[in-house]
C-alpha cells in the first residue's frame, strides 16, 4: 500500500470511530465543538434536532455552538442560525491540524448586532470579521478549551485581540502574549488586587451585576471562580464564611463577603478574568 492509500485508510477509519464516539451527526467538526464546549459548561447535549440550542448548561442558559476549520487566514462565516431561542452563541475555530485557534462565547444580543439575514438560507449569518472577535462583549475560553483539547501548545489565557492572519508567524507572535485591555501592571498579588480595585469601581455596580455577582455559575463564566463572587451578609453570621475574606464591602447599603480563592498561576490563572470583568465597569 502506498502512501496516500494508508491516508485514506486511516482517515475513513478515524472518521467512522469518531463519529459512533460522538454519536450525534455525520458532522465532525460541529459535533466535536460542541462536545469540547459541553465539556466546559458541564451541561446537557440536547438531542441534534433541536431547532435553536445545543447545550444547556447546569443554570439553564441554552447555548447555540457554531464552529469553523479556518484554512490560509480567510475570512469565512458560521453556519447557518435559523432561530434566536437561546442565551449565548459559543464559537470554536479550529486550524487544519485540529487545534483551537478561538473559543469565544456572545450574549445572543452582542451577537444578533453581527448578524445578517440571509432570506435564501432562511436565517441569519455572522461573518468571523476581526471586529467580530475583538467585541468587548465576548467571553474569551479559548484557554480552557484548548486544555480540553489537549493541544500540545497552550497559549496564554488572557489573550483577547487577533487578527484573520490564523496561519502567520505573525499572528503566532502577536497572540503569545497578549495583554487584556486593560491589563496593568500590578506588583500586588491577585487578592490584594482584587480588592483594591473592587473598592475603586463598587459604586459603578448596579442592581443587577450585584445580583450577577451573587450567582456561582455567573462567576465561574465571568471570573473562573469556584464560588460566587460576592455572598450577602446574614444576621446569624458569627463569623466570616469559608473562602471569603473577613472584611465585608458595603453596596446599595448593605455589607457583602468577598470571595478570596483568586489564584494566578498556570493553568489557574484567575487575573485576565478580573481585569477584564474590571476594565468594562470602569468603562461605565
Amino acid at each position: 500500500m502506498n502512501e496516500i492509500t494508508d491516508l485514506w485508510k486511516n482517515y475513513n477509519t478515524s472518521s467512522k470511530q469518531l463519529k459512533e464516539k460522538l454519536g450525534r451527526t455525520s458532522n465532525l467538526v460541529g459535533e466535536y465543538a460542541e462536545y469540547l464546549v459541553n465539556e466546559y459548561l458541564n451541561g446537557e447535549l440536547l438531542t441534534a434536532s433541536h431547532a435553536s440550542a445545543d447545550i444547556k448548561a447546569p443554570n439553564g442558559d441554552l447555548h447555540q455552538v457554531k464552529s469553523r476549520k479556518i484554512t490560509n487566514g480567510q475570512t469565512t462565516q458560521l453556519g447557518i442560525i435559523r432561530s434566536w431561542n437561546f442565551d449565548f452563541l459559543t464559537i470554536i475555530l479550529f486550524d487544519d491540524n485540529g487545534s483551537v485557534i478561538k473559543g469565544l462565547i456572545y450574549p445572543k444580543s452582542i451577537a444578533e448586532k453581527y448578524a445578517v439575514e440571509n432570506e435564501h438560507q432562511n436565517g441569519w449569518v455572522i461573518s468571523i470579521t476581526n471586529e467580530f472577535l475583538n467585541d468587548e462583549n465576548k467571553l474569551d475560553i479559548t484557554q480552557k478549551i484548548r486544555q480540553i483539547n489537549n493541544d500540545s501548545q497552550v497559549h496564554p489565557k488572557n489573550e483577547t485581540s487577533t487578527n484573520l492572519n490564523f496561519g502567520t508567524e505573525t499572528f503566532k507572535k502577536e497572540n503569545r502574549n497578549t495583554n487584556t485591555p486593560f491589563q496593568e501592571k500590578s506588583e500586588l498579588k491577585i487578592g490584594k488586587y482584587v480588592q483594591k480595585t473592587f473598592n475603586e469601581i463598587i459604586n459603578k455596580i448596579d442592581r443587577n451585576e450585584l445580583e450577577n455577582l451573587q450567582r456561582q455559575d455567573y462567576s465561574k463564566t465571568v471570573f473562573d471562580l469556584q464560588f460566587p463572587f460576592l455572598r450577602k451578609v446574614q444576621k446569624n453570621d458569627k463569623e466570616k464564611p469559608l473562602r471569603y475574606w473577613k472584611t465585608p464591602v458595603r453596596i446599595m447599603g448593605e455589607l457583602y463577603f468577598m470571595c478570596s480563592e483568586w489564584y494566578e498561576k498556570e493553568p489557574n490563572n484567575d487575573r485576565p478574568y478580573y481585569e477584564n470583568w474590571l476594565n468594562k465597569m470602569r468603562k461605565k
